[in-house]
């Protein structure tokens, strides 16, 4: 991400609020012959192609908030609802479902939930 010569430029989170990734993003050059920038989340959120590293990070730590919480409220009330009743896949146990859950959606609504209110919050 940096050579001796530079300061390395913190990357912001991944924007995804379902994201459970526990890696930090990572700019990566394509291996393609495009030789394009870009910055990746295990998740799978991605910026556009950017023609340099400092281009996609600085794409990867631009956030547009194009909405404020109050405009979500019919999201944040069908998670709290999903939240109440419990977890349709795995009832709260993600190791012992049949097949195991590896991303457990009440897990992501909580987190997706969380995120909303804190954004509206800052």
């Amino acid at each position: 991400m940096s050579t001796p010569e530079t300061t390395p430029v913190e990357l912001k989170p991944c924007p995804n609020p379902w994201c459970v990734s526990t890696t930090a993003p990572l700019p990566i050059k394509s291996t393609y012959s495009d030789d394009a920038w870009r910055v990746r989340c295990a998740c799978g959120v991605v910026t556009h192609r950017q023609d340099t590293e400092a281009e996609a990070i600085a794409a990867w730590n631009t956030r547009h908030r194009t909405q404020p919480l109050a405009d979500h409220r019919a999201l944040v009330e069908a998670l709290e609802v999903f939240r109440s009743f419990g977890c349709p896949v795995c009832n709260g146990d993600c190791s012992g479902a049949n097949p195991p859950v590896m991303t457990c959606p009440m897990q992501m609504s909580w987190k997706a939930l969380a995120a909303l209110k804190e954004t509206d919050n800052g």
